[in-house]
């Protein structure tokens, strides 16, 4: 069993490409724009799931890091004060998950346990997003601050932390659903920033795991018909949706 340090979860890389709910020009980064709304979502998540970590250790910054002519972070300042800041100053919260993801990699190497990155669909920090520019012209990945740091720690310059990531070709936006495969999912660009990489093939349920999702379902009060909570409604379930995961749970939402 690994016991993780620090533990990055990005949730679905959709949520900073397509389902975009503000965005403003950036502060620091000319030609690139915020998600001040989502960033400040993920810094409140990064808090919760690694309120253990920041408690526990003395993670704080290695330099001094100005916001505004009159606010600034001073070096040797607490990480945790900085994630709040970003989240109760939501301007610069794109900016705080940029600090976050610096100081992580600076300083991972002597963390005493490994650091974790978990992301949902990581192609489509590789593809189009839907966020218009002015001129109505699509904006590229990389030109979204969140995207374009949050990327940063796809690289292989720290250590001490390992990247998992899924390809999933309902997130290739802009382009032919042609193949599955990473290579042309992640594109040129997406597929040589990982390599090497150790690809795993995730099949359908077997008929043990679908019953224990549908179970689970079932438990939570998700599937509401009566006859889908029996046995028999259970297999008629599964072979409707082929044990594919995904299937499962869009059928059995609603039911």
């Amino acid at each position: 069993m690994i016991f993780l340090e620090c533990y990055f979860c990005l949730f679905s890389a959709t949520k900073f490409t397509v389902k975009i709910e503000e965005m403003q020009p950036s502060i620091f980064k000319p030609g690139q724009v915020d998600l001040p709304l989502t960033a400040a979502e993920w810094l409140k998540r990064f808090r919760t799931q690694n309120a253990l970590f920041l408690e526990e250790n003395e993670f704080t910054a290695s330099r001094k890091y100005v916001w505004s002519k009159r606010e600034s972070s001073e070096s040797g300042s607490p990480i945790i004060s900085i994630i709040d800041y970003g989240i109760n100053r939501v301007k610069y919260a794109a900016d705080c998950v940029n600090v976050v993801i610096r100081e992580v990699k600076l300083q991972s190497q002597n963390f005493s346990k490994p650091v974790i990155v978990v992301v949902d669909g990581g192609n489509q920090f590789f593809c189009e997003t839907t966020i218009k520019r002015e001129d109505k012209t699509l904006l590229p990945p990389d030109d979204v601050s969140l995207v374009h740091n949050l990327k940063k720690l796809f690289h292989s310059d720290w250590k001490n932390g390992a990247v998992v990531v899924s390809v999933d070709e309902r997130n290739a936006y802009n382009m032919q659903k042609s193949s599955y495969l990473p290579r042309y999912l992640l594109q040129k660009e997406g597929f040589e920033l990982f390599d090497p990489f150790v690809p795993i093939l995730v099949d359908n349920y077997t008929e043990k795991e679908a019953s224990s999702c549908l179970d689970y379902y079932i438990d939570r009060m998700w599937i509401q018909n009566a006859k889908a909570r029996t046995e028999s409604g259970k297999k008629e379930l599964m072979y409707l949706t082929g044990f594919n995961p995904r299937e499962l749970q869009l059928i059995s939402n609603a039911i």
